[in-house]
Protein backbone atom coordinates (compact mmCIF):
# COMPACT_ATOMS: atom_id res chain seq x y z
CA UNK A 1 0.00 0.00 0.00
CA UNK A 2 1.37 3.41 -0.99
CA UNK A 3 1.07 6.16 1.62
CA UNK A 4 0.72 9.72 0.35
CA UNK A 5 1.40 12.35 3.00
CA UNK A 6 0.92 16.06 2.33
CA UNK A 7 3.65 18.06 4.02
CA UNK A 8 3.50 21.77 4.76
CA UNK A 9 6.64 23.86 4.59
CA UNK A 10 7.01 26.46 7.29
CA UNK A 11 9.44 28.26 9.60
CA UNK A 12 9.22 29.63 13.15
CA UNK A 13 6.98 32.68 13.23
CA UNK A 14 9.24 35.71 13.44
CA UNK A 15 7.58 39.12 13.27
CA UNK A 16 9.96 42.01 12.72
CA UNK A 17 9.76 44.35 15.70
CA UNK A 18 12.75 46.59 14.93
CA UNK A 19 14.64 47.34 11.75
CA UNK A 20 17.36 49.90 11.05
CA UNK A 21 19.62 50.45 8.07
CA UNK A 22 23.19 51.58 8.66
CA UNK A 23 24.89 53.23 5.66
CA UNK A 24 28.16 51.63 4.65
CA UNK A 25 30.52 52.62 1.84
CA UNK A 26 32.76 50.06 0.15
CA UNK A 27 35.66 51.29 -1.97
CA UNK A 28 36.88 49.34 -4.98
CA UNK A 29 40.54 49.53 -6.05
CA UNK A 30 42.47 48.14 -8.98
CA UNK A 31 44.89 45.26 -8.38
CA UNK A 32 47.82 47.52 -9.21
CA UNK A 33 46.90 49.92 -6.39
CA UNK A 34 46.60 47.33 -3.62
CA UNK A 35 49.00 47.89 -0.75
CA UNK A 36 49.53 51.60 -1.33
CA UNK A 37 47.53 54.79 -1.06
CA UNK A 38 45.41 55.28 -4.14
CA UNK A 39 42.15 56.76 -5.30
CA UNK A 40 39.40 54.11 -5.42
CA UNK A 41 37.92 53.25 -8.78
CA UNK A 42 34.45 53.57 -7.32
CA UNK A 43 32.61 53.70 -4.01
CA UNK A 44 29.63 51.36 -3.71
CA UNK A 45 26.89 51.55 -1.11
CA UNK A 46 26.45 48.30 0.81
CA UNK A 47 24.28 49.20 3.83
CA UNK A 48 23.79 46.92 6.81
CA UNK A 49 20.32 45.87 7.94
CA UNK A 50 19.95 45.26 11.68
CA UNK A 51 16.92 44.34 13.72
CA UNK A 52 15.08 41.91 15.91
CA UNK A 53 12.00 39.70 15.68
CA UNK A 54 9.34 38.55 18.09
CA UNK A 55 9.26 34.76 18.17
CA UNK A 56 6.20 32.81 19.27
CA UNK A 57 5.14 29.18 19.25
CA UNK A 58 3.14 29.49 16.03
CA UNK A 59 4.59 28.42 12.71
CA UNK A 60 4.69 30.71 9.69
CA UNK A 61 3.57 29.13 6.41
CA UNK A 62 4.70 31.53 3.66
CA UNK A 63 2.10 32.22 0.97
CA UNK A 64 3.15 31.13 -2.48
CA UNK A 65 3.27 34.81 -3.48
CA UNK A 66 6.34 35.16 -1.26
CA UNK A 67 8.55 33.30 -3.73
CA UNK A 68 7.36 35.61 -6.52
CA UNK A 69 8.16 38.69 -4.43
CA UNK A 70 11.61 37.38 -3.50
CA UNK A 71 12.47 36.65 -7.14
CA UNK A 72 11.16 39.99 -8.44
CA UNK A 73 12.03 42.23 -5.49
CA UNK A 74 14.02 45.34 -6.32
CA UNK A 75 17.30 44.78 -4.51
CA UNK A 76 17.77 48.24 -3.03
CA UNK A 77 17.22 49.72 0.45
CA UNK A 78 13.49 50.31 0.01
CA UNK A 79 12.76 47.02 -1.74
CA UNK A 80 14.61 44.88 0.80
CA UNK A 81 13.08 46.84 3.71
CA UNK A 82 9.54 46.23 2.41
CA UNK A 83 10.19 42.54 1.83
CA UNK A 84 11.74 42.08 5.28
CA UNK A 85 8.90 43.84 7.08
CA UNK A 86 6.30 41.85 5.18
CA UNK A 87 7.80 38.34 5.34
CA UNK A 88 10.75 38.61 7.72
CA UNK A 89 14.54 38.36 7.31
CA UNK A 90 15.79 35.56 5.10
CA UNK A 91 18.08 34.34 7.91
CA UNK A 92 17.55 34.94 11.65
CA UNK A 93 19.69 34.20 14.70
CA UNK A 94 18.26 31.82 17.35
CA UNK A 95 17.60 34.76 19.69
CA UNK A 96 15.51 36.54 17.05
CA UNK A 97 18.09 39.13 16.05
CA UNK A 98 19.34 39.53 12.51
CA UNK A 99 22.04 41.45 10.67
CA UNK A 100 22.91 41.28 6.99
CA UNK A 101 24.51 43.37 4.30
CA UNK A 102 22.54 44.41 1.24
CA UNK A 103 25.14 42.56 -0.85
CA UNK A 104 24.42 39.33 1.08
CA UNK A 105 20.69 39.71 0.42
CA UNK A 106 21.36 40.28 -3.28
CA UNK A 107 23.52 37.15 -3.43
CA UNK A 108 20.73 35.04 -1.93
CA UNK A 109 18.22 36.52 -4.37
CA UNK A 110 20.53 35.67 -7.29
CA UNK A 111 20.84 32.12 -5.97
CA UNK A 112 17.04 31.89 -5.67
CA UNK A 113 16.59 33.12 -9.23
CA UNK A 114 19.18 30.63 -10.42
CA UNK A 115 17.19 27.82 -8.77
CA UNK A 116 13.96 29.08 -10.39
CA UNK A 117 15.61 29.30 -13.81
CA UNK A 118 17.24 25.91 -13.30
CA UNK A 119 13.86 24.26 -12.75
CA UNK A 120 12.74 25.76 -16.07
CA UNK A 121 15.90 24.71 -17.90
CA UNK A 122 17.01 28.32 -18.28
CA UNK A 123 20.37 29.87 -17.46
CA UNK A 124 20.54 33.04 -15.36
CA UNK A 125 23.64 34.25 -17.16
CA UNK A 126 21.84 34.95 -20.42
CA UNK A 127 18.66 36.81 -21.45
CA UNK A 128 15.78 34.36 -21.79
CA UNK A 129 15.24 35.39 -25.44
CA UNK A 130 18.72 34.09 -26.37
CA UNK A 131 18.54 30.80 -24.47
CA UNK A 132 16.96 28.67 -27.28
CA UNK A 133 19.60 29.79 -29.79
CA UNK A 134 22.45 29.23 -27.33
CA UNK A 135 21.15 25.76 -26.47
CA UNK A 136 21.18 24.93 -30.18
CA UNK A 137 24.58 26.44 -31.03
CA UNK A 138 26.50 25.95 -27.76
CA UNK A 139 24.80 23.37 -25.52
CA UNK A 140 28.01 22.77 -23.56
CA UNK A 141 27.67 26.07 -21.67
CA UNK A 142 24.49 24.89 -19.94
CA UNK A 143 24.56 22.77 -16.82
CA UNK A 144 21.92 20.21 -15.97
CA UNK A 145 18.61 21.75 -14.81
CA UNK A 146 18.19 22.17 -11.07
CA UNK A 147 16.83 19.03 -9.39
CA UNK A 148 16.76 20.01 -5.72
CA UNK A 149 18.09 22.29 -3.01
CA UNK A 150 19.48 21.87 0.49
CA UNK A 151 17.49 23.11 3.49
CA UNK A 152 18.13 22.44 7.18
CA UNK A 153 15.22 21.83 9.54
CA UNK A 154 13.06 19.25 11.26
CA UNK A 155 9.80 17.38 10.71
CA UNK A 156 7.04 18.17 13.16
CA UNK A 157 3.54 16.79 13.65
CA UNK A 158 1.07 19.68 13.95
CA UNK A 159 -2.73 19.82 14.33
CA UNK A 160 -2.89 20.58 10.58
CA UNK A 161 -0.75 17.55 9.73
CA UNK A 162 2.91 16.85 9.04
CA UNK A 163 5.15 19.90 8.60
CA UNK A 164 8.77 20.49 7.78
CA UNK A 165 10.03 23.41 9.85
CA UNK A 166 13.00 24.99 8.10
CA UNK A 167 15.50 26.90 10.21
CA UNK A 168 15.30 29.98 7.99
CA UNK A 169 12.72 31.75 5.88
CA UNK A 170 15.04 31.38 2.90
CA UNK A 171 15.11 27.60 3.29
CA UNK A 172 11.31 27.54 3.52
CA UNK A 173 10.93 29.59 0.36
CA UNK A 174 13.26 27.22 -1.48
CA UNK A 175 11.01 24.31 -0.47
CA UNK A 176 7.91 26.22 -1.58
CA UNK A 177 9.71 26.83 -4.88
CA UNK A 178 10.28 23.09 -5.31
CA UNK A 179 6.66 22.28 -4.48
CA UNK A 180 5.39 24.87 -6.97
CA UNK A 181 7.72 23.49 -9.64
CA UNK A 182 6.40 19.97 -8.95
CA UNK A 183 2.91 21.28 -9.81
CA UNK A 184 4.28 22.69 -13.09
CA UNK A 185 3.34 26.30 -12.32
CA UNK A 186 6.68 28.13 -12.30
CA UNK A 187 7.09 30.56 -15.18
CA UNK A 188 9.47 33.17 -16.54
CA UNK A 189 7.73 35.83 -18.61
CA UNK A 190 8.50 35.52 -22.33
CA UNK A 191 8.65 39.29 -22.75
CA UNK A 192 12.43 39.99 -22.91
CA UNK A 193 12.48 43.23 -20.89
CA UNK A 194 9.74 42.40 -18.36
CA UNK A 195 10.53 44.07 -15.03
CA UNK A 196 8.85 41.32 -12.97
CA UNK A 197 9.43 38.21 -15.07
CA UNK A 198 8.99 35.56 -12.38
CA UNK A 199 5.39 34.47 -11.84
CA UNK A 200 3.14 31.51 -11.10
CA UNK A 201 0.91 30.44 -13.96
CA UNK A 202 -2.86 30.37 -13.60
CA UNK A 203 -3.11 27.75 -16.37
CA UNK A 204 -0.61 25.44 -18.15
CA UNK A 205 -0.43 27.46 -21.39
CA UNK A 206 0.25 30.84 -19.77
CA UNK A 207 3.50 32.38 -21.03
CA UNK A 208 3.19 36.01 -19.96
CA UNK A 209 2.90 37.38 -16.44
CA UNK A 210 0.22 40.01 -17.12
CA UNK A 211 -2.27 41.05 -19.78
CA UNK A 212 0.03 43.96 -20.60
CA UNK A 213 2.89 41.62 -21.56
CA UNK A 214 0.46 39.38 -23.46
CA UNK A 215 -0.81 42.37 -25.45
CA UNK A 216 2.80 43.29 -26.26
CA UNK A 217 3.35 39.75 -27.61
CA UNK A 218 0.22 39.99 -29.76
CA UNK A 219 1.39 43.32 -31.17
CA UNK A 220 4.80 41.82 -31.95
CA UNK A 221 3.19 38.85 -33.68
CA UNK A 222 1.00 41.15 -35.79
CA UNK A 223 4.02 43.30 -36.68
CA UNK A 224 6.04 40.24 -37.70
CA UNK A 225 3.18 38.88 -39.80
CA UNK A 226 2.74 42.24 -41.53
CA UNK A 227 6.44 42.45 -42.41
CA UNK A 228 6.54 38.88 -43.72
CA UNK A 229 3.12 38.47 -45.34
CA UNK A 230 1.51 41.89 -45.43
CA UNK A 231 2.63 42.85 -48.96
CA UNK A 232 1.48 39.53 -50.39
CA UNK A 233 -1.88 39.88 -48.64
CA UNK A 234 -2.33 43.42 -50.04
CA UNK A 235 -1.50 42.23 -53.58
CA UNK A 236 -4.03 39.42 -53.37
CA UNK A 237 -6.63 41.81 -52.00
CA UNK A 238 -6.03 44.35 -54.78
CA UNK A 239 -6.42 41.63 -57.43
CA UNK A 240 -9.62 40.38 -55.90
CA UNK A 241 -11.14 43.87 -55.61
CA UNK A 242 -11.81 44.45 -59.41
CA UNK A 243 -13.49 41.05 -59.70
CA UNK A 244 -15.81 41.86 -56.80
CA UNK A 245 -16.64 45.29 -58.25
CA UNK A 246 -17.55 43.71 -61.62
CA UNK A 247 -19.82 41.24 -59.87
CA UNK A 248 -21.59 44.10 -58.06
CA UNK A 249 -22.02 46.05 -61.33
CA UNK A 250 -23.49 42.98 -63.00
CA UNK A 251 -25.96 42.57 -60.15
CA UNK A 252 -27.04 46.22 -60.49
CA UNK A 253 -27.62 45.87 -64.24
CA UNK A 254 -29.66 42.70 -63.76
CA UNK A 255 -31.70 44.45 -61.09
CA UNK A 256 -32.41 47.42 -63.40
CA UNK A 257 -33.59 45.09 -66.15
CA UNK A 258 -35.95 43.32 -63.76
CA UNK A 259 -37.33 46.66 -62.56
CA UNK A 260 -38.19 47.62 -66.13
Amino acid sequence: MELRQKIRFCTPNRRVSALTIVPRQVSTYSLADLGREATPLQVDSDPIFRGSCEIDSDLFVPPVEAIVELANCRADDDGVRRFTKKFGPLVTNPDGTFVFRLGDWKAMQIQFRYAWNGFLGLDSRFPSAYVPLLKERAPHIFSEPMKGVMSQGRFELTPEGMAFVAESLYGTLLLVLIATHERGLLRHCSKPDCKNPYFIAAHPKQRYCTELCAEWAQAQAKSTWWKESGKQWLNQRSKAAPAKSKQKEGRKVDGAKKAR
